[in-house]
Order: structure tokens, then sequence, then C-alpha cells
């Protein structure tokens, strides 16, 4: 198992990197949606952004990794508590994961604080696969710290965590890539995972839709707490109407977004 562990934890960054080579070339040849006169502008900048998460990520990692074994060493948190078979240990952590950020996730719709930076991700007019890892690095930093608390509160084993992310760094790729899936995936694994088309509703411009879809790897909790919807993305609009022109798409302008004021609508 350490071993496996160890292999996931160290394929990371090259799952980013071919991930998006792979889905870059894809979405050149059979774009879901036609591709805009700007997309290698629109890829550079967002390639810019992923290079600033991808070492701000690394060091935050490097945290993660100490606080993980702490807990874990030091039998912290709920599930340190508990005795339960090693599988079943793993995988009520990696449900406890995503449970927990969906918690987090609504957070940062809801208060202005955490907005200001989550809204850098929201912003993208153009979704494909480099929209991605298009986060402020700002953002990843309070999100790190909210992993933190939640390694304390839950006690999420690093078994848990390696698998978990490593399985959603796959998904989040597929999430935003500018690709088509059969209508019959988005339908009937949009019942369990959060599948392209059903996520793509939450980078919706229409606040009300954006507001929604907000599991990160499994929909079980959108559906059990009232937050999903349908899947409908043949007209959709994605992005924000205060970020809409190519000005606002800089990247410049993206890092000074959290600090420009939020519309109260």
């Amino acid at each position: 198992m350490e071993t496996l562990l160890q292999t996931l934890n160290d394929i990371q960054p090259l799952l980013i990197f071919g991930m998006l080579a792979i889905l870059w070339i894809i979405e050149s040849f059979i774009p879901y949606f036609a591709h805009s006169p700007n997309r290698k502008k629109h890829g550079l900048r967002n390639f810019a952004l992923v290079m600033i998460s991808f070492v701000v990520n690394g060091l935050c990692g490097l945290i993660l990794s100490e606080v993980m074994n702490y807990t874990s060493r030091n039998n912290i948190g709920l599930l340190n508590l508990i005795h339960l078979p090693l599988p079943v240990l793993i995988i009520t952590g990696m449900f406890l994961i995503d449970l927990w950020d969906y918690g987090y996730h609504i957070l940062t719709h809801k208060f202005e604080f955490f907005w200001r930076f989550h809204r850098v991700h929201h912003s993208d007019t153009e979704l494909d696969s480099t929209s991605s890892l298009r986060f402020h690095p700002l953002e990843i930093i309070v999100q790190t710290m909210n992993w933190v608390i939640m390694f304390f509160v839950l006690g999420i084993s690093p078994a848990s965590f390696i698998i978990y992310f490593s399985f959603y760094l796959i998904l989040i790729f597929l999430q935003h890539a500018n690709i088509g899936l059969p209508d019959w995936v988005d339908k009937y694994g949009s019942y369990v995972f959060s599948t392209p088309g059903w996520h793509k509703m939450h980078h919706a411009a229409e606040r009300k839709i954006t507001d929604s879809h907000y599991g990160d790897v499994f929909t079980f909790w959108d559906r059990i707490f009232g937050t999903g919807g349908k899947i409908d993305i043949e007209n959709i609009e994605f992005g924000l109407e205060d970020f809409r022109e190519d000005k606002d798409q800089t990247v410049w302008n993206i890092l000074k977004m959290p600090f420009m004021p939020v519309r109260k609508s």
C-alpha cells in the first residue's frame, strides 16, 4: 500500500501536465463548443496561472503532508478515534473529503471574502482544459488552511487524501475540457460523479445556476441538500458579467481580481 501511495503521489505532476496536453490536443480537433478566435491567447494566459498555481500548490503540499502525518501519528480527528477495516477507512475518508469540500465550496460562493478569490476560477468565459487549474494563488493558500482544519477535525488518512486527489485531478480536467461525452455518460454517470456536463452548469454566467452543482467528485451531496439541477449546457454562457472584456482576462488583471469590487446581485 505504501508503495502504491508513494507512486500516486509522485506521478501527480505528470498527471497534471499529461492530462493538460492530451485534452488540449483533443480539443483542437474535436471541440464540443466552437473555438473562439483568441483561443491561443486564452490558453497562454490560463497556462501562466496554472504554472503559478502549480508552484504554490507544491509549497502548500509540503505543509499538508506534515499535517497529515502529524494527525495520523497522534490519532487526532474523528477517523483516528474509530476502528474500521483499512479499505472501509480509506473509502469513508474519501467521501468525507468530498463532503467537507462541498460545504467549503458553498462558503466560497456565499461569503464575499471567499468569493473574491474563487471568482477567478468562474470568470473564465471560454472553458477548456486550461481552465481546470485556473485558481488565484491566494485561494490555494486559503484552501490549504481549510484542509488543515479538515485533517484535525476528521483525521483523514494520507491514503484517503492521495487516492482521492489522484482521481480528482483526472476528473477536474475532464469537467472543464471542451470535449463532448456521449449523452448517456453524463445522464447516468452524474448519478454518482460530477461529470463534465454536470460540472459545466456550475460555470454558467447566470448566478442562480452558478450557485449550484457544488460537488467536486460526487453528486450525492448536491442531490441530498437540493443544490443540484438538470444538465443543459447547449445554450449555456460561461464566465461572469463583471469580467467579460478581454482586458479583464489578462494575467495581471486576473491576479488583481480579488481586490476589485464585488457584484452584490
